[in-house]
C-alpha cells in the first residue's frame, strides 16, 4: 500500500471541508500536542485493506467545526456529529482517492477521553493540519 504524504491527505480532507465548512486546511508541521485529542471521531474500517481514521481537535476547534456545519452555536451533540460527519465522509474519500472499493464503511463513534484515539505504531500517521482562524486538527490513520 502506497501510504499518502502529508500534503495528500491534507488535499483529501481540503477536498471534504472545503464543501462542508468552506475552507480548506493545510499541513502544519508540527507535532500534534495532547490538547488537540479533547474529543476525536473514529471509523475503523476493515476487510482487505484495513485502515482506522480519526480525526481530532481541541475544544475551540471542535466549536469551530461544528458551528461552520451547522450554521449555529455548537453543542456538545452537534460537535459530536460534526466528528463523526467529517470523519465519515473523509474516510470515503480516502477510499475513493486509494481505491480501496472492497470495504464497507461502518458508523464512526466519537472518543472524548483526552487521549489520541489510535495507539502509536509504525503503521499509524498522526500529522495536524490547520484551517482557518487557527482552527488545529489532528489527523491520524492507522494502516493496520
Amino acid at each position: 500500500m502506497n501510504i499518502p504524504s502529508p500534503t495528500t491527505l491534507a488535499s483529501i480532507f481540503s477536498g471534504v471541508t472545503r464543501p462542508m465548512l468552506g475552507f480548506p486546511f493545510e499541513v502544519d508541521r508540527a507535532e500534534p500536542t495532547p490538547d488537540l485529542y479533547w474529543r476525536s471521531g473514529v471509523m475503523r474500517i476493515g476487510g482487505a485493506t484495513p485502515f482506522s481514521l480519526a480525526i481530532s481537535s481541541d475544544e475551540a476547534g471542535c466549536g469551530a467545526l461544528a458551528s461552520s456545519i451547522f450554521g449555529e452555536r455548537a453543542t456538545l451533540e452537534l460537535i459530536d456529529d460534526a466528528l463523526r460527519e467529517l470523519v465519515n465522509v473523509t474516510a470515503g474519500a480516502l477510499k475513493w482517492r486509494l481505491r480501496i472499493d472492497e470495504q464497507a464503511l461502518v458508523v464512526p463513534r466519537v472518543a472524548a477521553d483526552g487521549k489520541p484515539p489510535l495507539g502509536p505504531s509504525a503503521d499509524t500517521v498522526a500529522l495536524v493540519l490547520r484551517g482557518r482562524a487557527g482552527v488545529r486538527i489532528a489527523l491520524s490513520i492507522s494502516w493496520a
